[in-house]
């Protein structure tokens, strides 16, 4: 996974942020067979896809980021990846 520190609110994340993961992405991409691509906000949501794998039954999180807008823009500059979302 990647962590970026921020939100859509309270810390915004940066166009240098972007950058870097989309690099970052790209990279992870061309190395391993990379399907979909998520934020920590949506994890949760993804919980009953085969991909999911949790060992600690109690486990959940509620984290916002990296935020829906942040997410929008990283998914827009790797579009050509073809990477699922939810």
């Amino acid at each position: 996974g990647i962590e970026n520190v921020g939100d859509d609110k309270k810390w915004p994340l940066t166009d240098a942020q972007v950058a870097a993961n989309v690099a970052l992405v790209r990279d992870l991409a061309a190395r391993f067979p990379i399907t979909h691509l998520l934020g920590h906000f949506e994890a949760m949501k993804f919980k009953k896809h085969p991909h999911y794998v949790e060992l600690d039954p109690n486990y959940g999180n509620d984290k916002p980021d990296p935020g829906a807008a942040f997410m929008q823009k990283v998914r827009a500059k790797v579009g050509e990846l073809e990477l699922q979302g939810l």
